[in-house]
């Protein structure tokens, strides 16, 4: 099963949308109906890495799952995953090739049927890194947010299930944001508090001197 699931997981994505992603590591245990995924790699059309992580943990319910007649995980977890955005001076960034080969799919599925019932006791994402490069700047805007976590306790699509979230997001320059409350997927609604600190003017008006 691993061996079939890593092929058939690099093959679809890349007749998808035509980027090569590559997972050194796959693992299912049968009894326990969970699954790991490690190292996972996509590149761009240059061979660039867009994102990858090191672990991705499906810790999946399957007599719960039956008796709720709900896809229930009891945990999902996401270890050092990577993200690299590239806004490029042609107005373009690194997604846009995939985005526009998603399109004529994502166009089909606007009237599709809503999310199916789906209940996660557990999500979390640990040591996250997010670099982003926006080169359409006369001076280039160049920041890394790391390291990321988000905590989220009793994440449900059943409508009305309120779910506890958690979220800290410091910046390679000191700076941080940090967030927790609770949110609800149906309707989709966020409660909490939102903190910054050490967080620069010169950051902020840059990032958003192209929007006024």
């Amino acid at each position: 099963v691993p061996a079939l699931l890593k092929w058939q997981g690099e093959k679809l994505v890349h007749e998808a949308v035509g980027q090569n992603l590559a997972m050194a590591d796959v693992r299912f245990n049968p009894l326990l109906f969970k699954l790991e995924v490690g190292d996972l790699a996509l590149a761009d059309e240059q061979g660039q890495s867009m994102l990858g992580f090191q672990r991705l943990l499906l810790d999946f319910e399957l007599w719960r799952s039956v008796l709720d007649q709900t896809w229930t995980f009891a945990k999902v977890s996401l270890d050092t995953p990577k993200v690299r955005l590239e806004i490029r001076q042609n107005g373009r960034h690194n997604f846009s090739a995939m985005l526009d080969k998603r399109g004529g799919a994502d166009a089909k599925s606007q009237n599709a049927a809503p999310w199916p019932r789906l209940a996660v006791q557990q999500l979390a994402v640990t040591n996250a890194q997010i670099d982003v490069s926006d080169l359409l700047l006369a001076e280039p805007l160049i920041t890394r947010i790391a390291p990321l976590t988000v905590a989220v306790d009793g994440l449900s699509t059943v409508s009305a299930q309120v779910a506890q979230f958690r979220l800290t997001a410091p910046t390679a320059l000191g700076e941080s944001l940090s967030s927790e409350g609770s949110l609800t997927l149906r309707p989709l609604a966020i409660k909490g508090q939102l903190a910054l600190k050490e967080f620069q003017v010169n950051t902020l008006t840059r990032a958003l001197s192209r929007l006024v």
